[in-house]
Formats: C-alpha cells, structure tokens, sequence
C-alpha cells in the first residue's frame, strides 16, 4: 500500500449522498438506447424517485442490489476502518466541512498531503467562501449549499419512516457500528444517524481535531454565551491560554516592585 501514496476520500453524510442517486438513474435511463450496455447494467426493480416514488427508490435501494457503486453506509465504514488501520496514508474528508469551514478543512487537507502553507490554502478557502451561498451543492434551488444538504438529509428520514418497520431496520442495523469507531469526526455523524436527525458539530471542533485550536477563556468557567457558535476550542483537554492580568493590576505590581526596589539598602562596598 506505500506505492499507493495518500487517498483522500471525500465524502458526506451518507444519506445526502443517497439522496442524489434518482437524479443519477434518471439521467441513465434518460440516455438508454438499445445500443448502448448500461442499459442492460440498470436493475429491473429500480424506479426513478420523485416527490411521490421517493419511499418506492429508499425501499428498492435497501431491498436490492440498486446502488451506484456500492451501499453508502458500507463504503463509509469501510474507509473509516482503513483511516483507523492506517491514518498516515488514509484520511476521510466530509464535503460539507469544506462549505463551513473551508479554511481549516484547506489546511487539514495540505497537512496531511504535507504540504508547506502557503498563500494558496487562504485564496482557495476565500474561492470556496465566497460560492457555499450560491448553489455549490445544488444550482436546482434557491438554498445554500448546507441548507440544501439539510434538505436532503430531511427528506431522506421522511421517506424512510414512511416505510415497513423490517425495511427501516435493513438501514437501521447498520449505523452502531459507526459509534465504535474512534474516528472524532464520525461521532456526530453517528449521532446523527442513530437520532434519525441532522446533528452538527460545534463551530470550534473541527479546528480541535485539525490541531489548530485555540481554547476559550470562558468555557471552564461555564460563562461563554457563544456554546456551540464560538470559535474557540471548549473542548476540556484544550490547554487553557495563559491568564494576563489587567492594567491596574500590571500598575499595581511595578509600583510593588519599584517601592521593594527603594527600600532595599545595597550591599557594602557596592553602591555607586
């Protein structure tokens, strides 16, 4: 596996990804022609999901074999394992980090690839910046990029609930195993997979997790207003940044020091 370098695997939460299978198997059957092989390659049981066929598209998808490369839950466990196994060569990055943070997730990126920073992490997060508003995900609507993403993730738990209990359990059975993983990143999206919801990490974790944090002042003592919107690390092993006393307090120790200064008498034989 040395002569393979790095994989980076992007990737997201496995139910938007699903989610944007139709409009896959729509433009298939769209390009069908007797003379063309993927034809023959389309399942039989595969209907091409709308508002309405939408339960009919989760059911077929968990029921057959009518996935585009793969089961996505599968393919996400399989390359956080390899993450685990070799995290020098493997490292999973999440499509949605880019659009809420794309500067962390830049410099997290040309981390791991080693490469030494530059100005171009900071022009390619401002490029990213400046598009997570204007369709990057999506240009069929007027949502932004995460709002988009939520969407999908939504209706996704909406068609699900819609179908059999022993349909539900063929996608259920499978999300503890993500829980095990060590990987910190894969927490939320557990957590948010088994609470059949969208779950967001805290703005500052993803920072935490990239080893370029800084620690909140205010978190130990339970006072930071900002919870989960503040940028500074509240994480409990942060090593918490060095307390600087005020101005009068700073006056107030060199008028100490000065008056102690005064009042020492030199040594004999040593003053001036």
């Amino acid at each position: 596996q040395d002569c393979l370098g790095k994989i980076v695997v992007l990737t997201s939460d496995p139910r938007y990804l699903l989610m944007q299978q139709p409009d896959v198997w729509g433009i298939l059957h769209q390009c069908c022609h007797p003379r063309v092989k993927v034809c023959q390659a389309l399942p039989h049981d595969v209907k091409v999901a709308s508002a309405v066929e939408g339960p009919i598209f989760i059911q077929n998808y968990l029921r057959s074999s009518a996935q585009l490369c793969g089961d996505e839950l599968d393919k996400l466990a399989h390359w956080a394992v390899k993450e685990v196994e070799n995290p020098d060569k493997v490292k999973l990055f999440f499509i949605e980090d880019f659009i809420t943070d794309p500067e962390t997730t830049i410099t997290s990126l040309s981390r791991f690839l080693g490469q030494k920073p530059s100005d171009v992490e900071q022009k390619v997060a401002q490029a990213i910046s400046l598009q997570k508003d204007r369709g990057t995900l999506s240009k069929m609507d007027r949502l932004s990029s995460t709002e988009h993403l939520h969407s999908a993730i939504r209706q996704f738990e909406e068609f699900l609930a819609d179908l059999p209990t022993e349909v539900q359990d063929l996608w259920n059975v499978k999300l503890p195993f993500f829980a095990s993983l060590p990987q910190p990143r894969l927490f939320y999206l557990s957590k948010s997979l088994q609470e059949h919801s969208v779950v967001t990490a805290p703005r500052w974790f993803l920072s935490h997790i990239t080893g370029i944090c800084k620690p909140c002042s205010y978190a130990p003592r339970n006072v930071c207003h900002l919870g989960d919107s503040c940028n500074f690390c509240h994480d409990l092993g942060c090593a918490l940044p060095r307390h600087r006393r005020s101005q009068k307090q700073r006056q107030r120790k060199n008028r100490q020091m000065e008056s102690i200064r005064v009042r020492t008498p030199s040594p004999g034989g040593l003053s001036s």
